[in-house]
């Protein structure tokens, strides 16, 4: 089965939708989630053993669209450096998470770093 998600960083970082979550999990071993759904109540995958963080961007966003962005890539970014394999998603995988991987990336792979997954970003190199 083909995988719906992607790896973002050295294969420590995936992005997807929320139907993803569970082959995150159950094949690359991601640790922590950020759930990007504004409307989640729980983790995408209940039965998961991970550290689900949700940070509510969208429709039913508390505060300004920017700085809950800026969250989530600090989760993002403080997940990987500690040795973590993290997992962002929102519903469907390409508005809020996409958004979130550009952001991502910006921070992440910089041009001195040898680590980025995404194709684009290696092209460019």
């Amino acid at each position: 089965m083909p995988k719906n998600y992607q790896s973002l960083v050295d294969n420590k970082i995936f992005f997807g939708g929320a139907a993803d979550v569970k082959d995150m999990v159950k094949h690359e071993g991601v640790e922590v989630i950020v759930d990007l759904r504004g409307e989640a109540t729980e983790c995408a995958d209940p039965d998961a053993h991970v550290e689900w963080i949700n940070i509510p961007l969208g429709d039913n966003a508390d505060g300004p669209q920017e700085e809950l962005y800026l969250k989530a890539i600090n989760h993002v970014v403080e997940a990987y450096k500690s040795g973590k394999k993290v997992g962002f998603h929102c519903g469907g995988g390409g508005g809020r998470a996409g958004a979130l991987k550009k952001r991502s990336e910006a921070i992440l792979c910089k041009p001195s770093a040898h680590s980025c997954g995404s194709t684009a970003m290696r092209k460019k190199r």
